[in-house]
């Protein structure tokens, strides 16, 4: 029992363990005009991209993006290991903010891409930046996108909850041993 409770405090008091691991973000996004705010339908896509904690990105306040898989108007989007390729760290709570700072980089057939957050006037917003056409109309910085970030699920890591595990069987075993004698 002794050996139980012991290895139930030392669960207790060590805590959460620090994940060194990725985490998963999915994103979405459909040009708009940037005069009605309606789709265009120049370009729309969906992806996923992983980021690193913020304490192992080398962007200040920032999640570093370190794998994309994606499509854009169909075609396979890929990742660019490129600069301030990362998201703001608040993105999780504020997903308005995710490209204030940096960018989301990736190709597709050859051709980079890159969204980033304006707010200047005339419009401002997030857009959508690539030789693949020519920079909007109405005020030259690219296409006017709406885009979704959605929050990622945090989950234990794996480790942590096989530690939980044999914690809970130490102490089911203490008290079944306890009951026998």
């Amino acid at each position: 029992m002794k050996y139980a409770l012991a290895v139930l405090a030392l669960l207790i008091l060590a805590g959460q363990a620090k994940a060194d691991s990725v985490t998963t973000w999915d994103f979405s996004f459909q040009t708009i005009d940037a005069k009605t705010f309606q789709p265009n339908g120049i370009a729309s896509g969906s992806a996923t991209f992983q980021t690193l904690p913020t304490d192992e990105s080398p962007y200040q306040n920032s999640l570093e993006i370190i794998s994309t898989i994606g499509t854009m108007n169909g075609q396979p989007m890929t990742f660019v290991p490129s600069i301030q390729n990362a998201i703001d760290s608040n993105a999780a709570t504020d997903p308005d903010t995710a490209f204030l700072n940096y960018s989301f980089y990736f190709d597709v057939n050859g051709v980079q891409y890159y969204i980033y957050d304006n707010d200047e006037p005339p419009v401002g917003g997030d857009y959508l930046v690539g030789s693949g056409f020519p920079p909007n109309p109405y005020d030259g910085y690219g296409e006017l996108i709406e885009d979704t970030l959605t929050d990622p699920v945090s989950t234990p890591e794996p480790g942590m909850l096989a530690l939980c595990s044999i914690g809970l069987l130490a102490v089911a075993a203490g008290f079944f041993v306890r009951r026998i004698n």
